[in-house]
């Protein structure tokens, strides 16, 4: 039987491979500036990373942030290990930088007490809504996890 065209799966390969190449464009190339709205936007970068990776290797990943910085985690062999490997390295934020995370289905998260942490599982969805709002030196940026997993900067 002569065959014509592709097959519906090699289309979602040929999608998936295009988006994990973008990803990778997008975090090597980075922001180039060092405000808030880059450092945000890297954050938001690393975050949309994340979830593909959770999808790519059907496995969870989980994110967390604190008043200090930021930082990845993998589930691998039944425990959490931290992500070391680039884009998934734990950054430090610069001095004066103030951030706060928000739930979207409750209040307002202090991260004077620990951290907060959102997990993707292996289908690239949050456990649950977050925004975080990033300060430094009078600028603000907020970035937004939504419930389907997109990730947004404003």
């Amino acid at each position: 039987m002569k065959r014509d065209g592709f097959t519906l799966v090699e289309m979602l390969v040929v999608m998936l491979v295009m988006a994990l190449l973008a990803t990778t464009v997008v975090l090597t190339a980075g922001g180039g500036g060092d405000g808030v709205g880059a450092d945000a936007s890297r954050l938001a970068s690393r975050i949309a990373a994340a979830r593909e990776t959770a999808i790519t290797s059907a496995q969870p990943v989980g994110m967390w942030v604190s008043r200090s910085g930021y930082g990845f985690d993998v589930r691998a062999g039944g425990t959490w290990r931290p992500a070391d490997q680039k884009p998934f390295e734990t950054v430090d934020w610069p001095a004066g930088t103030e951030v706060v995370a928000i739930g979207m289905p409750g209040g307002q998260a202090s991260l004077s007490s620990g951290r907060a942490r959102l997990v993707f599982d292996n289908f690239g969805l949050p456990d649950s809504s977050m925004r975080l709002n990033v300060s430094r030196d009078g600028k603000s940026a907020q970035i937004e996890v939504l419930p389907n997993g997109d990730v947004k900067v404003q």
